[in-house]
């Protein structure tokens, strides 16, 4: 479980039936974060925690590297951040072997993963318009996932073919 902190958060485990307080950010400022997904973005086989990071009004791709022991390392940002309410969705969209972020508000929007844990917005395909819903779906079979968005009554689709 993460408990939201003023400035952080802190990861709440349940062992056997006793629950631990665990490992704890705090940024030195007031800060909001916002822990979407875990997944490995830093390509070293754990666990990351990525989410965002909002200190004065200024929106950031955040990731918490994962460390041995279920703990995690020091921030990690990139100026690039799906806003609130936004759907994440995560994949190797350009082929490079590295853990892309895709988010889709209105708009989807693409950040390149550097194998580090930061992102870039992607060249030619950093915004897409398209419909309500959205998926990362390998639909041509090439090994790739494809951006397929629409809307709810299904009479728009969008589809785009992601190349390396």
């Amino acid at each position: 479980m993460i408990e939201r902190t003023t400035n952080g958060f802190t990861i709440t485990h349940e062992d056997r039936g006793t629950w631990t307080r665990g490992w704890a950010y705090a940024h030195p400022e007031t800060a909001q974060v916002e822990i979407r997904t875990a997944a490995d973005v830093t390509g070293d086989g754990r666990l990351d925690l990525l989410g965002v990071l909002i200190v004065r009004s200024t929106t950031t791709t955040v990731v918490f590297p994962g460390a041995a022991g279920g703990t995690f390392g020091a921030p990690l940002t990139s100026p690039i951040a799906p806003p609130p309410g936004a759907t994440l969705r995560l994949g190797d969209v350009n082929g490079d072997g590295r853990t892309d972020v895709a988010w889709h508000l209105s708009t989807t929007q693409i950040g390149l993963g550097d194998g580090t844990g930061r992102f870039t917005a992607a060249p030619g395909l950093s915004t897409l318009a398209g419909g309500q819903t959205f998926d990362l779906i390998d639909l041509n079979g090439d090994g790739r996932p494809d951006i397929v968005g629409g809307d709810p009554s299904g009479t728009a689709v969008v589809v785009a073919h992601c190349a390396p």
